[in-house]
């Protein structure tokens, strides 16, 4: 459906630092009903409200304009002066008979630098962030608040009511699979005469494999299955075979030592 009417957006979303007036308050005139010796104000289509209208300045915007200004003048008084600091100490470097003086100027300048080059990337940092936040204004004024979801982590999403069934089930599934798992070695046990380590492995290898149909795991469990069988059958075979794997281990070994002397005796 369309959006009747002006754009909802709140103040803070587009001044989240707030705002300065920057100028005088003025009326909004209401120029169909306005008249060249009789100006009416004109007033909110849904709240009836008059309406004023003043020039602002973003906050934020402001105090980034003040330290940016602030910055620029200490950049120059930390600039002031560097260059001949500079020719100072190549000077004194060349004057072995001035090593204290010089140590003490190239400590300066190397301090003054530093404070310089500290100074200079705080004001790159403000000037992004001035740039950042007029970009980002402009696009709330133009209409473009950006994706309302933007700040959730987890977004929710409503559930269909095949997958609000299908909770339910395994809800009931969750509340009684202790029980019937009692009343399946029971039956296991006492009814048809089976060890009980047999009706213990029974139930919770039934129970493993109905849970993990209700939680949709059970391909996932059938393949751990799998892994687990093939390492037990490779353990078999190397326990049952050790004697010829020891022997078939020493044989391939000679082969391998005499085909590298073999390659070594061509190579000479």
């Amino acid at each position: 459906m369309a959006l009747q009417g002006p754009i909802p957006i709140e103040f803070g979303m587009v001044f989240p630092d707030g705002a300065y007036a920057a100028g005088g308050i003025e009326m909004v005139r209401d120029f169909d009903r306005s008249s060249a010796d009789r100006p009416v104000q004109q007033a909110d289509k849904e709240t009836g409200l008059p309406l004023w209208v003043v020039e602002v300045i973003d906050a934020r915007l402001g105090e980034l304009e003040t330290e940016g200004t602030k910055v620029d003048a200490d950049i120059a008084a930390a600039s002031e002066g560097l260059a001949g600091l500079d020719q100072t100490v190549k000077a004194l470097a060349t004057d072995g008979s001035q090593e204290k003086t010089f140590r003490v100027r190239a400590a300066e300048l190397a301090a003054r630098e530093a404070e310089l080059a500290r100074l200079r990337a705080r004001r790159a940092e403000l000037g992004d962030e001035a740039a950042g936040l007029a970009h980002r204004r402009a696009q709330v004024e133009a209409g473009d608040i950006g994706d309302p979801r933007g700040h959730l982590r987890h977004a929710m999403h409503p559930q269909s009511t095949g997958s609000q069934q299908y909770g339910r089930l395994v809800e009931f599934w969750s509340a009684v699979s202790v029980s019937l798992g009692l009343i399946a070695f029971i039956v296991l046990v006492y009814l048809t005469s089976l060890p009980i380590w047999v009706g213990v492995v029974s139930v919770v290898v039934g129970y493993v494999v109905i849970e993990a149909a209700f939680r949709r795991q059970l391909v996932d469990l059938l393949l751990r299955l799998t892994l687990v069988m093939a390492l037990i059958g490779a353990v078999v075979l190397v326990v049952g075979y050790v004697t010829e794997l020891v022997i078939l281990a020493i044989a391939t070994v000679a082969v391998l030592t005499i085909i590298d002397n073999v390659r070594e005796i061509r190579a000479s």
